[in-house]
């Protein structure tokens, strides 16, 4: 009975916080995807550019002599080639576990803010439910209170399931955005994987 109290008492509140939380929440979601959108656009951009570079060093010159000319290039994927040549004087066996550790870190690094995006993508319309419920408690409990205002408490359920439509609003675009940056992700990891087939390959030789 106390509790049922305590939720009744804090569905007066109303939902009205529920909607400035997803109002907050769709701000930094937006300011992530601009975020991740453009980073993953050099990354892109650079990486296919590294390629082409590295592979024509690679054909040209010895691997330690690679660095300077892909110095500057912005993309995580740079670090598989001063991992190399680091731990090039160490043997194949250094070389390929520092590789291996390094592509782990790439993917971190690739996977920054994106469980923010998934996890509001999948939890937003929950919050945007639970926003309405808390209205339409509050809306009956105020017609329980006064005992008639029916077209009052229809405009306040109307109200109330607002907050699941702009659950969804949020929802919606975290989760394209997500899918969009994940398939990124794999493209770039690729990208990777093959480097370091190519830098073992070498080193062999």
């Amino acid at each position: 009975m106390n509790m049922t109290n305590f939720l009744m008492n804090f569905a007066i509140i109303g939902g009205n916080w529920v909607l400035l939380l997803l109002l907050i929440l769709s701000c930094i979601s937006i300011a992530f995807i601009i975020e991740r959108y453009i980073i993953f656009y050099r990354w892109g951009k650079e990486t296919e550019k590294l390629w082409k570079t590295f592979n024509r060093c690679l054909c040209n010159r010895r691997l330690e002599d690679i660095q300077k000319s892909l110095y500057n290039f912005q993309t995580p994927l740079i670090n598989l080639i001063n991992v190399a040549i680091e731990t090039l004087p160490s043997g194949y066996q250094k070389i390929e576990g520092a590789l291996e550790a390094e592509k782990i870190f790439i993917r971190l690094t690739l996977n920054k803010r994106l469980s923010f995006l998934g996890t509001l993508g999948s939890n937003a319309p929950f919050i945007g439910l639970f926003g309405t419920v808390i209205g339409i408690v509050h809306a009956f409990r105020v017609l329980g209170t006064t005992g008639h205002g029916g077209a009052q408490i229809m405009s306040a359920i109307a109200e109330a399931l607002i907050a699941t439509a702009l659950g969804l609003f949020v929802a919606i675009p975290c989760t394209i955005s997500y899918n969009y940056f994940k398939k990124k992700e794999v493209h770039l990891m690729a990208y990777a994987d093959a480097m370091t087939r190519l830098i073992l390959k070498e080193v062999q030789q």
